[in-house]
């Protein structure tokens, strides 16, 4: 044998004979007599080989590219999100921006409407006062409503002063005529002439009292109710 290649004779049918070499091939031996390969053969076996390292290099080169496309899909969605991010954020300063300036257009325009509004409230209040005052056929049937109200409050006061037109002291003089409006017994009663009261109208007061009846200060009542309730809104 030669030193280069080493030979193993496989037992085979008494014709049919092969050679294996060390790199795989084999030797057809018929009758006992080896037959070597063809360079057909040889060059088949190298395109063989390249073909299947070209198979691993493509196999290799798919793999990189999808590993590249996918961290470049996830880095792109990285830096997408942080740009939708930022500009989320530029859109809610911008809105933020433009309800603070609505808020502040709004806040003037009811500042500078508050005087004329309050003007208004009062002209209504003052015709509606009025004409309350002529629904209850006449100035009489007004005043005896708000003496009503007026003893009720001061049903532990002993002794009250109640200023009004000089033309109601006709029938306001007559303590029946008190008693009937809810005056307590104990009460001591005076009515004093206020040329400068309107009709219906009458300043009541005691010790620790006193009470508005006139149409201005009833106007004034509506009014501080209004801004209160006005205030209540703004919170």
């Amino acid at each position: 044998m030669s030193s280069t290649m080493q030979e193993y004779v496989l037992k085979m049918p008494r014709r049919l004979r092969g050679i294996v070499q060390e790199n795989g091939s084999r030797s057809i031996q018929i009758f006992g007599k080896p037959r070597p390969r063809t360079p057909q053969a040889a060059q088949i076996d190298k395109l063989e080989t390249e073909q299947r390292l070209l198979k691993e290099r493509v196999h290799y080169l798919e793999s990189e590219l999808q590993r590249a496309r996918e961290e470049s899909f996830q880095a792109g969605l990285e830096e997408g999100r942080e740009l939708g991010m930022q500009e989320a954020g530029r859109d809610m300063e911008d809105l933020r921006a433009l309800v603070a300036a609505i808020q502040d257009q709004y806040q003037h325009g009811v500042e500078n409407l508050r005087e004329p509004f309050l003007q208004l409230v009062h002209r209504v209040a003052e015709a509606v006062l009025g004409f309350s005052i002529r629904r209850f056929e006449g100035a009489e049937e007004m005043l005896k409503s708000r003496l009503q109200r007026f003893f009720y409050a001061l049903v532990e006061q002993s002794r009250v002063m109640i200023e009004v037109n000089p033309q109601h002291l006709s029938w306001l003089e007559n303590g029946a005529e008190t008693r009937e409006l809810g005056a307590p017994g104990a009460m001591e009663v005076k009515f004093v002439a206020n040329p400068r009261l309107g009709p219906g109208e009458c300043l009541v007061k005691s010790e620790n009292f006193l009470g508005d009846g006139t149409i201005a200060g009833q106007l004034e009542h509506l009014l501080e109710q209004f801004q209160t309730e006005e205030i209540e809104w703004k919170r």
